[in-house]
């Protein structure tokens, strides 16, 4: 168990079990309506705005995060789970995390001992709360509030191990497809620049069953032939040192096999003349450190070359043809800008072509597929509604 930080709340008694709340508040919040969803949110988070869409169909889903230049996603296929990072590098989830998560099982099994899951009372402050504490083995404490009168969840508080207390408030619920959704999400840690708002801009139901299967992983560099690829690298106490050249200069990378992307000092982003986007703090090693996102355009280590970091990456979601028009592909685009006449490569068959003009599309007003009007004053770009497949 994690101690409880200082932070103290006068509660009266109440005859509610935790188990009584709990299937209450699970009444409350409802179950989404069978079918085909379309969520798209608005959350700023460390001084950047991001567009966040969710699309679902049963238990399948994908959320992409839009911003700072920069695309990432996650979601749920088949019931295998997977993300893709800002460089387009997909991961399957094994599930093992979630299963394991102590603080999730606990939810779902609060009548067990090991769950450590009680009911500390009802607020005294307005609107009064149920406050259940959750702090099993392994996991944080972490406290629950929910709405004494719609059972509703307005707050949870998780005393994290950074010793911050890190709190997120519900709002302004409302039903839609018979779940009750929260229209404003905050969340704080008592450091301003990790202040996050999230607002529901809309949640409609699809004619069609969007294509949520886990996308392709991008390919950030090539190796030809089965020969060994040789790395510059060096075996220290501390790990292994990779040396990797960025604009021509050699900067030594400690390797973590389990990472999926590159971290650097802001010394380099300054010497390399980059620009970094957005700031929050993480907790490392005990102390807080700054923490944003920056493209870095080429990186060379060894023989292999990281040509297209940097560049934009469209997943294709659909192909199909117009007459007069030529070879049509939607998809969300990430990674950069394209512009009409750009010259692209198409993967895996690496063919070479070029982007005649270009549509940007957004959700249509009745909720029903998307609305995709002509962008870069191409007249050659057509006007029309398309179904995301």
């Amino acid at each position: 168990m994690c101690p409880t930080a200082a932070y103290a709340e006068a509660y009266d008694p109440t005859p509610m079990t935790a188990v009584q709340i709990l299937a209450k508040a699970d009444a409350a919040s409802g179950k989404l309506d069978s079918g085909a969803f379309i969520e798209k949110r608005i959350e700023h988070y460390g001084g950047v705005d991001y567009t966040v869409t969710t699309l679902i169909n049963g238990d399948d889903f994908r959320t992409t995060f839009e911003g700072g230049g920069f695309v990432s996603s996650y979601g749920r296929y088949q019931g295998r789970g997977w993300e893709s990072n800002e460089n387009g590098i997909v991961t399957i989830r094994s599930g093992f995390h979630a299963e394991s998560n102590p603080n999730a099982v606990a939810v779902k099994h609060p009548n067990d001992p090991n769950s450590h899951v009680s009911v500390l009372g009802l607020t005294q402050t307005e609107p009064q709360e149920y406050a259940i504490d959750i702090n099993p083995h392994g996991g944080v404490d972490e406290h629950q509030y929910y709405n004494a009168r719609t059972f509703l969840l307005d707050r949870e508080v998780r005393f994290e191990r950074d010793r911050y207390r890190h709190v997120t408030d519900y709002s302004d619920y409302r039903e839609a497809f018979g779940s009750m959704i929260a229209q404003h999400v905050h969340s704080y840690d008592g450091r301003p620049q990790n202040d996050g708002l999230e607002t529901l801009v809309s949640h409609e139901r699809t004619s069609s069953a969007p294509d949520l299967a886990i996308p392709a992983s991008k390919q950030l560099f090539t190796v030809s032939g089965d020969a060994p690829v040789v790395l510059p690298a060096t075996f220290s106490s501390s790990g292994i040192i990779i040396r990797a050249q960025i604009g021509g200069r050699g900067y030594d990378f400690l390797l973590d096999s389990g990472a999926d992307g590159l971290v650097i000092d802001p010394r380099v982003v300054h010497e390399r003349g980059l620009t970094p986007f957005g700031r929050s703090s993480v907790t490392v090693g005990g102390g807080d450190v700054d923490n944003g996102n920056v493209r870095i355009p080429q990186i060379s280590i060894g023989p292999l070359q990281l040509r297209d970091v940097g560049k934009p990456r469209l997943p294709v979601d659909r192909v199909f043809s117009l007459r007069g028009v030529g070879t049509v592909v939607t998809g969300t685009l990430g990674g950069g800008t394209l512009r009409r006449g750009d010259a692209v490569t198409v993967y895996p068959a690496a063919r070479r072509s070029s982007a005649s003009s270009i549509s940007i599309c957004a959700a249509a007003p009745n909720g029903i597929g998307f609305k995709c009007s002509k962008s870069s004053g191409s007249s050659r770009t057509p006007y029309f509604s398309a179904v995301h497949a």
